[in-house]
């Protein structure tokens, strides 16, 4: 599994923008959830289910929130991110 790993502070009023080169699954989670992910967990996450190139996500707390970019067997993508006001 290719994957990258982002953190980010921020709340219910702003949107994480992330943009790829390439497709990927991007998922958004807080610390919890992002350790459960690394064991195989069942866990929760906000984002996409499927493979995109861009997406928008907005968190339901503030906090710190990790963001996930995972390739699959793919190599590794060209990750932007930013937060939206």
């Amino acid at each position: 599994m290719s994957s990258q790993k982002y953190q980010v502070v921020t709340g219910p009023d702003r949107e994480i923008e992330v943009i790829l080169r390439g497709e990927a699954y991007v998922k958004v989670m807080d610390r919890v959830n992002l350790s459960k992910y690394q064991v195989g967990e069942d866990h929760e996450s906000h984002g996409e289910t499927g493979k995109v190139t861009q997406v928008r996500i907005k968190v339901p707390f503030l906090g710190r929130w990790f963001i996930i970019v995972d390739s699959g067997d793919e190599p590794k993508v060209s990750v932007e991110w930013r937060l939206l006001d």
